[in-house]
């Protein structure tokens, strides 16, 4: 899979127009390419497979390892290979979706609260070779400066000889082969008992400038706002905020059923909550300017909520429930806007997928630039490069 990915991207890199003369300097760097010269342009690469080979195993090597500096933003990049086909089954596509996410930040510990700030450029979207047949037809791009929090987990305290007997405990905790023998140790009672798992927890606000879009950029338009999100884990199944998760109900009585042997509980699985507004000018839409002639910016609130569960165990894979839900609104839409169902939007998806990356999935509604609400289907692959 790593190299039919690099293929994908190296063909991408040709239809760019790069030059192989950069391509030469960063691969001349490599021991695996010393006696090997990229000729002067990426197109003529097809004339002379076997380069073809020399740099998929190059960037492939590269990529692995993460502290390299060569792709290391690569790292952080999800693709999803997938076919899709609408409601009534007349019509499937072959696609992909895909997500970047670049972070750098600065975290400062006080007490038992870490706080931090940092920098973040996301883009993602999903995208079909038959666009008729777009379930998500909307991508998004983000830079956004981010202030959190985070608190919970394991509470120590900063006396010396707590810190080494916690240090202890965990050097001969990780001597044992797997989570269930972890779990039955004496050494994980003890640590229980000394220390106190607190609920944990992360609020994150941002302020964003973005570029929304569908897939062929004939609709696009540009953002300003700001974002407040945030979750918690109930480490405590006896807890009133794992009670509370009825969400995950349904789930956990199927992991009895199917006598699931994890110890993943309703707690640890409470949903992520987002909200946001924006500031939106809508720079390019043909369909919103037969109600807006003069396409002018307006504010907009969204939200999104996003829930994922284990379903049971098969073998040796995992089967994870994974469901999101979206949606937009418009502040003080005219009439018109209205009229034509231009001032709201909501989307939800649901997933089975696999701890291998296979999935299948439903999804049901309309974004922003789309015009009627759909139902498509999707089975694929999801690869991580990590």
């Amino acid at each position: 899979m790593n190299r039919k990915l690099l293929f994908f991207v190296l063909i991408l890199f040709s239809y760019c127009g790069l030059n192989a003369q950069s391509l030469t300097t960063v691969v001349s760097k490599d021991k695996l390419l010393q006696e090997n010269k990229v000729i002067e342009k990426v197109d003529s690469l097809k004339k002379q497979p076997e380069n073809w080979g020399l740099l998929l195993d190059f960037m492939e090597l590269k990529i692995q390892k993460k502290d390299t500096s060569y792709l290391k933003w690569l790292n952080n990049f999800d693709l999803d290979l997938k076919t899709l086909q609408n409601k009534d089954s007349t019509k499937s596509a072959l696609g992909f979706a895909y997500n970047l996410n670049i972070e750098r930040a600065k975290i400062t510990e006080k007490g038992h609260i870490k706080r931090g700030k940092s920098i973040s450029l996301e883009t993602k979207g999903n995208v079909s070779f038959n666009k008729e047949v777009n379930p998500y037809n909307f991508l998004n791009t983000k830079l956004a400066f981010n202030l959190f929090r985070i608190g919970g987990g394991v509470t120590v305290t900063t006396t010396p000889n707590d810190l080494v007997y916690y240090a202890n405990l965990r050097r001969k905790l990780a001597t044992y082969e797997n989570s269930e023998a972890i779990l039955n140790a004496p050494e994980w009672r003890e640590m229980n008992e000394k220390f106190k798992l607190k609920n944990s927890w992360i609020l994150k606000y941002d302020f964003n400038a973005g570029l929304e879009s569908n897939q062929d950029f004939s609709k696009k338009q540009s953002t300003l706002g700001m974002r407040l999100g945030g979750t918690l884990k109930s480490w405590n199944k006896n807890s009133l905020a794992s009670k509370l998760n009825i969400l995950d109900y349904p789930f956990a009585a199927f992991r009895k059923l199917t006598q699931y042997k994890g110890t993943l509980h309703s707690g640890i699985t409470l949903p992520t909550l987002l909200f946001g507004f924006d500031y939106v000018n809508p720079t390019k839409d043909t369909l919103r300017k037969k109600s807006d002639p003069n396409l002018k910016p307006f504010p907009r609130m969204h939200f999104e909520a996003g829930f994922r569960t284990v379903l049971t165990e098969i073998s040796s894979q995992t089967l994870f429930f994974n469901s999101s839900f979206k949606y937009f609104k418009e502040i003080n839409a005219s009439n018109e806007i209205k009229n034509n169902s231009f001032d709201s939007f909501s989307y939800f998806t649901a997933a089975i997928a696999s701890s291998s990356g296979v999935y299948v999935s439903y999804s049901n509604g309309k974004l922003p630039f789309d015009r009627r609400k759909e139902a498509v289907y999707e089975i694929g692959f999801k690869y991580q490069l990590d």
